[in-house]
């Protein structure tokens, strides 16, 4: 619909009150300008879920300022604390802010529908892609907001070594070692692939003198080991996988197991590998039914629903209006 044209609130209306939840995106205040804010949609649907996305929210100081994604997670504070301890502040490699947007206005639709069935109330949800990634921050802004020093780790954590990227001979692989467990099978593996210490006792986080030889020793023998082999020396204790690169590869079996890369139909009729959805139902399994459709392609069908004829529907085109 085109909103600057002044049937369209109309229509929308009409379309809102059939429907259990509108979700928007627009700088708030946009859809109240428009005619189809909350408070409109609710006199002709007392009971909608009406989820407005933004960048900082309905309400606040900033909440009228313009947002991308990239400046949500700089004003989070998130990228001063990603990318390499000497290196620049760094972004995401996606649109994290988004993605994360979207999942918790998905998670709050359908929190407000469970209470709606409880109790018929319908509200609004208001979801902010800065407070999305605060929530997210693993409980940060409340370490900052006590003082506490944030340092940027880069591929190291600060309470378990060694737990960075290693260079193999033929690409890089992944160290993880999190557990007292994942020491001792290290210390095991002996001088063979990369370990040359027999020691069984992980060291805490205040021995860094172990820390760093631990370090040393798994870089040094890292790069006389193929990735491959060293992914695979302990592939059930979990705490080095190969590092994978998304760019023009093969995908692994697992992720084709799992379904995640879906060959769907697009609109021209070509088959595209669409990213599959991550949550699996035993009785209702998933699939991505179809291809992005063209815009406009479901205009008809929408509007033939509220009981606009084909006549009706050319007018409006002819006006404007859709």
């Amino acid at each position: 619909m085109i909103f600057a044209a002044t049937r369209a609130a109309r229509f929308f209306l009409k379309l809102a009150s059939r429907s259990d939840i509108i979700v928007q995106n627009f700088r708030p205040g946009t859809f109240a300008k428009w005619g189809v804010g909350y408070d409109h949609v609710r006199a002709v649907k007392p009971d909608t879920i009406y989820v407005s996305i933004s960048g900082y929210g309905q309400f606040g100081p900033i909440h009228d300022r313009v947002a991308y994604d990239p400046l949500a997670q700089a004003m989070s504070g998130f990228i001063s604390l990603n990318g390499t301890p000497d290196g620049p502040p760094m972004k995401a490699p996606t649109w994290l802010c988004d993605d994360l947007g979207g999942l918790h206005g998905a998670i709050g639709a359908l929190a407000a529908l469970r209470h709606r069935d409880r109790t018929g109330e319908g509200q609004h949800v208001d979801v902010a892609m800065l407070d999305a990634m605060l929530f997210q921050s693993n409980g940060n802004l409340t370490l900052g907001a006590m003082g506490v020093e944030l340092k940027r780790w880069g591929n190291e954590i600060p309470f378990s070594v060694p737990t960075n990227t290693y260079k193999c001979r033929d690409g890089l692989v992944m160290a993880g070692v999190l557990l007292d467990t994942h020491w001792k099978v290290m210390a095991r593996m002996g001088g063979a692939v990369i370990w040359p210490s027999t020691t069984n006792s992980r060291p805490s986080p205040a021995g860094w003198a172990i820390a760093r030889n631990a370090t040393r020793c798994l870089r040094s023998g890292a790069r006389r080991a193929p990735s491959m082999k060293l992914s695979r020396v302990a592939p059930r204790k979990a705490f080095l996988r190969q590092s994978e690169n998304l760019r023009g590869g093969c995908p692994m079996p697992h992720t084709l197991e799992r379904d995640m890369l879906q060959q769907v139909p697009q609109e021209d009729g070509k088959l595209a590998p669409i990213t599959g959805p991550a949550a699996k139902f035993s009785r209702t399994p998933t699939r991505i039914r179809s291809g992005a459709p063209a815009l406009g392609a479901h205009t008809d069908a929408v509007l033939a629903e509220l009981g606009i004829d084909a006549d009706a529907r050319k007018r409006l085109r002819e006006s404007g209006v859709v």
